[in-house]
């Protein structure tokens, strides 16, 4: 594969231009005249991720640069949702645009990086036309002064400038390869930062190390935790951090033994953590419990660990590990300091028609799974083998859910966060518990009972999750047992359902009850196919191997199945499952096993 495109481990204070027509955004900005039509914004001086979105065609669109938070993380989210592609290619007049925003732009504190992203598939047709740059006779002049721009300083610093160039022979021949080279180069702070691209998964996974990268130079955590002070000499104790129902079972998590004499965790292990201190220094509190502080705390793959996190205190007694009943974050709030430095960062993102719908809407995702993770470090942590996010098909440890500070408050009646009701989010973590994220980013009540799931045949209430869901599709993978955070979604065209352990808005999407996000489809779906009616045909329409009409909702799991043996359907070097169903009163395995009534398998037998 050819080089990739911008590794940012340096980077922190941004600025990400997304194009693209989108009448709905927020405090945005149309810029289609001649000037280069800057922010406008006196900006915050707050430290954190300031962020602003710009994208291009035949004119830009711009979200002005503000101070990333939580809360209005969900709007950037549903800006980039709502882009669209057009015809014609400004590109250097985006790329002049970002600089001028962020000069203009009031420094931010603690300002450390200052960089800019560029992502094109194309070349230049569009930035020196009567409407944008008529000053300008050849468009080469308008790229040798976007260069010497690039060479400022902005706010003190020099602009790292990267440049993602996605190359396809159909939009870039062998004939333009050389001036889509030079491009590159121009628009790069130095050649080593002009990148050339085969495919737009490349792109997806720049874009969360980018964002991971960012995490781990602009902020670090400090993490206090309590112990009591009668333990043992020697007595060995470990802190899970990922909500495991057992010390075992745990993927993230703090070892150590106990010196009383000190007053010290020695031996520490960490697990699923970069590794740190090997031995603590602990301090006695008014009440005699202990108290540790573990600094810098980051996960093991270097980004900073989340300020969210809960933990859970267990001791080893005669080999078998032991909940801490007394020590709980209830009774003992952890201490948690967080400290951020600036980053300010241009994304600016090429949404021209040269780049086909697929890739567009892998683009889009891409997008909004960087503003995720830049908004609550650490929510896309969680690890199972394969994933780096906690993607899994069955389980994964849940690491931190992001549900973090969601103004719950005190619960009532059913237990449902209901006070939430109406809340803006991104995912249903935000909004409490039983509470959902629906279409439009609000928070609504959830499913308490399989009764709150009638609004398709088959529907099951993960209570757990408060989804109305498929709970035995996949071999159980939406389940309660093996989905009990994060979010379920959907394979293309309801042919699988996987569980994501961590939300985020690009992996479960913003879709009402009884419905489940497809992120290959990039829309909502029914959660089940509909065994009488049969959407399956046109859930996967435009399937060609095998077609559309070949797939069939299969029943019990009620998800969509190709059948291999119906003539015409024959898939090469596709496997479907096609076993025969298995008659009422027969024996047969949970999860796998299909009953021809149409009911689960129950206690290995079907009925």
């Amino acid at each position: 594969m050819k080089k990739i495109i911008v590794f940012f481990a340096l980077f922190c204070a941004m600025v990400l231009m997304i194009g693209c027509d989108n009448s709905d955004s927020f405090d945005s900005e149309t810029s289609d005249n001649g000037g280069n039509g800057g922010n406008g914004s006196s900006g915050s001086s707050d430290a954190g991720i300031h962020l602003g979105i710009i994208g291009f065609n035949n004119h830009l669109e711009k979200i002005n640069i503000t101070l990333l938070t939580d809360y209005n993380a969900p709007d950037f989210i549903r800006f980039i949702r709502g882009l669209e592609r057009e015809n014609n290619t400004a590109l250097y007049y985006a790329v002049d645009n970002a600089l001028d925003m962020m000069k203009e732009y009031k420094q931010p504190a603690k300002l450390q990086h200052v960089a800019l992203v560029t992502f094109t598939d194309g070349i230049d047709n569009h930035s020196t036309s009567a409407n944008l740059r008529p000053d300008y006779d050849k468009s080469d002049d308008y790229l040798e002064d976007v260069h010497n721009k690039i060479k400022n300083n902005i706010h003190g610093l020099p602009v790292e400038s990267y440049v993602i160039g996605l190359r396809t022979k159909d939009e870039i021949s062998d004939a333009l390869l050389p001036k889509f080279e030079k491009i590159l180069k121009n628009l790069a702070s130095s050649d080593s930062n002009a990148f050339q691209v085969d495919n737009m998964n490349e792109v997806q996974n720049r874009f969360a190390e980018i964002a991971n990268n960012l995490v781990k130079v602009s902020t670090s955590v400090n993490y206090g935790v309590y112990m009591p002070g009668g333990y043992d000499p020697g007595q060995i104790i470990r802190y899970t951090f990922d909500n495991a129902r057992s010390a075992e079972s745990s993927e993230l998590y703090i070892e150590a033994t106990y010196n009383k004499k000190t007053v010290s965790l020695e031996k520490i292990i960490y697990h699923g953590f970069a590794k740190g201190a090997t031995t603590l220094q602990g301090q006695v509190e008014p009440d005699g419990t202990l108290y540790y502080q573990f600094n810098d705390l980051k996960y093991s793959d270097g980004t900073t660990a989340s300020d969210k996190m809960s933990f859970a205190l267990w001791q080893q007694v005669e080999g078998e590990w032991k909940s801490e009943t007394e020590i709980t974050p209830e009774n003992y709030p952890p201490k948690v300091k967080k400290d951020i430095s600036s980053a300010l960062i241009m994304l600016v993102l090429d949404c021209t028609t040269s780049l086909s719908s697929d890739n567009f809407n892998i683009m889009k995702d891409a997008a909004n799974e960087f503003i995720n993770t830049l908004a609550d470090p650490g929510s896309n942590i969680g690890n199972n083998g394969n994933s780096d996010h906690g993607d899994s098909g069955n389980s994964g440890y849940s690491g931190d859910t992001g549900s973090g500070d969601t103004g719950s408050g005190d619960t009532i009646g059913d237990g449902c966060e209901t006070e939430n009701q109406g809340r803006v989010c991104a995912t249903d973590t935000e909004c409490g518990n039983c509470m959902i994220c629906t279409t439009g980013g609000k928070c609504s009540k959830g499913c308490i009972t399989d009764a709150d799931c009638t609004m398709q045949t088959g529907l099951h209430c993960n209570t757990k999750l408060a989804r109305c869901l498929s709970i035995y599709a996949s071999n159980k993978a939406c389940s309660e047992v093996n989905c009990p955070t994060g979010c379920c979604y959907a394979e293309k065209g309801l042919t699988g359902l996987r569980c994501a352990s961590q939300a985020s808005p690009a992996t479960c999407g913003l879709c009402a009850q009884g419905e489940i996000w497809s992120p290959s489809d990039s829309k909502c779906i029914s959660a089940v196919c509909s065994a009488t009616t049969d959407n399956c045909p046109s859930l996967n329409i435009g399937a060609t191997n095998p077609s559309a009409a070949c797939y069939k909702c299969k029943s019990g799991e009620l998800i969509c199945q190709a059948n291999t043996t119906q003539s015409g359907c024959s898939a090469s070097g596709v496997i479907i499952n096609a076993a025969q169903c298995i008659p009422s009163g027969q024996q047969c395995v949970e999860g796998v096993s299909e009953c021809c009534s149409g009911m689960p398998c129950i206690d290995g037998y079907c009925y």
